[in-house]
């Protein structure tokens, strides 16, 4: 879930996680390449995010993507309702 948090101007490491993704999204999906047009940014963005999350492994995550690690977490979570009943 995504939800809009307040912090202070000049503080990246209040929100680190976003602040590494935004460099990555620029590093591997903006700064390679050259736009036309708002339209060719935005459909590129959105192949980008759908790399990010169904391709792209993650270090923090123990090398999954994250729809493979959100998938996990759901397998283990449903495991151990299941073992507390």
């Amino acid at each position: 879930m995504i939800k809009v948090e307040h912090i202070y101007v000049n503080t990246p490491q209040q929100n680190g996680h976003i602040e590494s993704f935004h460099k990555t999204l620029k590093k591997e999906y903006v700064w390679p390449h050259v736009f036309g047009d708002a339209g060719q940014t935005e459909v590129a963005l959105l192949g980008a995010l759908e790399d990010y999350n169904r391709h792209r492994i993650h270090s923090a995550i123990e090398y999954m993507t994250p729809d493979e690690f959100a998938a996990h977490w759901e397998e283990t979570k449903a495991k151990e309702e299941v073992a507390n009943r």
